[in-house]
């Protein structure tokens, strides 16, 4: 619809942007002044546009509802957590009680919460406008319809019948180029008139103006006033429910009270206290501390030694060892004395041969342990080759003696002590059983 529309050798969507660019540096007065130029052009008899659209200005806009702006900040306070900034969006035509179309508008209450507007300027508000979007959109703390800007009611009537005319296509372009500037003049003027307000009305403490569109053309959005720039009120804002807020409480100063007051007598019968104490007597002039003792004697005098005392060759003690030498002690009883002489210099293998097995140090039944004769009886009946007699001063190869207690047992000794020949012939006489003759498996 607006595409062909050039301002100034410049495109609508570039002309509108370098507008919105201006009001956001705080250049509102001159962005009006330059869109009062192009209105020369559009306005008069036979133009798009009312001669009077182009005298008016923002010191004939009334800004009406600042009281109850004012009360409703003090209602939306909440400790540690107060109103820093103020969004006024312009809605556009809405009817009215008349029929009659009147500017709508919609008030919107932020905090830190949204954006840091208590200590962000021009700049770091600004930033937070990115592209079509803004940071803190939708994060308000409250909306309410609390302002409202009067004396524009008949201007924007006429902007919002060239809309109509431009999207029904039978608009020429200077009709178009009429409903870009004078769009762009009425937004300039609003925001004109918020920053005037807020800096002669002032508010209840620094914070944030911001003036934007809610789908109106041409959607600037740009700070009014900042935290930095804005006016404090004297008035503080009414607390909620319309109350009014508490007086401010100084600490009183009894210093002059309390001094003339009698120091208390101190009864020592009825008192259930100790007396105070005296007042501490002055104080004795300071003297220094004795000197310390020397914790550290001299030492001993360095002995000289001569040449011929380092030729001695002294062959240094050894030291006494810390805990006696352990001696070996076996599995055997404790009353069985061991030979010593005879086995120091034996080695574990030579303990294991069937020359130690057979020796004389071969304990005696009445050396074993008691545990180990109870089950004399039962080692009989279990391994009766093990108890074989002695034939001809031989005894059998197949049943050798265990080695005594505490002695490592060989493989092949632990075998033949379960495996004899008669264990062997009596597997060789059983006759087999179903299974192993089905399989043809023993």
């Amino acid at each position: 619809m607006l595409a062909d529309v050039t301002i100034d050798g410049r495109t609508e969507a570039q002309f509108r942007l370098a507008i919105e660019a201006m009001v956001r540096e705080g250049g509102a007065d001159e962005a009006a002044r330059i869109l009062k130029a192009e209105l020369a052009w559009l306005c008069g008899d036979g133009q798009s546009l009312p001669a009077h659209f182009r005298s008016i200005a923002a010191s004939d806009l009334n800004v009406d509802g600042w009281d109850r702006l004012v009360e409703r900040i003090g209602e939306l306070d909440s400790p540690g957590d107060p109103i820093t900034a103020i969004g006024i969006d312009i809605c556009g035509m809405q009817a009215g009680l008349g029929a009659a179309p009147v500017l709508a508008f919609e008030t919107t209450y932020y905090t830190d919460q949204a954006w840091g507007f208590s200590h962000a300027d021009r700049d770091g508000i600004s930033a937070g406008y990115q592209g079509n979007t803004i940071a803190w959109q939708g994060a308000f703390e409250d909306i309410d319809d609390a302002l409202r800007v009067e004396g524009l009611d008949d201007l924007n009537a006429v902007i919002a019948a060239l809309e109509h005319h431009c999207l029904s296509g039978a608009s020429t372009p200077d009709e178009r180029r009429a409903y870009v500037v004078g769009a762009c003049y009425l937004a300039v003027l609003i925001h004109q008139a918020m920053r005037d307000k807020a800096l002669t009305e002032g508010l209840p403490r620094a914070m944030a103006v911001l003036v934007g569109s809610n789908e109106s053309y041409p959607w600037f959005e740009a700070p009014a006033v900042t935290a930095r720039e804005g006016h404090v009120a004297a008035a503080a804002p009414r607390a909620a429910f319309g109350r009014e807020p508490a007086p401010l409480r100084r600490p009183l100063d009894l210093s002059a009270q309390l001094a003339a007051m009698p120091r208390p007598v101190f009864d020592a019968e009825h008192a259930p206290f100790t007396a105070p104490a005296a007042a501490p007597s002055p104080a004795a002039p300071f003297a220094p501390p004795p000197p310390l003792a020397n914790p550290f004697p001299p030492a001993a005098p360095f002995t000289a030694y001569s040449d011929s005392d380092e030729s001695e060759d002294v062959e240094p003690e050894a030291p006494a060892p810390l805990f006696p030498a352990a001696s070996y002690v076996g599995d055997t009883d404790w009353d069985v004395e061991q030979p010593e002489a005879e086995t120091s210099g034996a080695s574990l293998h030579e303990l294991e041969t069937p020359e130690f097995e057979h020796s004389e140090f071969e304990p005696s039944v009445e050396a074993v342990p008691a545990q180990e004769q109870d089950y004399a009886p039962l080692d009989m009946v279990r391994f009766p080759a093990q108890t074989a007699p002695i034939e001809n001063g031989v005894e059998d190869e197949e049943a050798l003696h265990l080695p005594p207690p505490g002695i490592h047992v060989t493989g092949t000794q632990l075998r033949r002590r379960f495996v004899d020949r008669e264990t062997i012939a009596i597997e060789e006489e059983r006759r087999p059983g179903l299974l192993e003759r089905l399989f043809r498996r023993r």
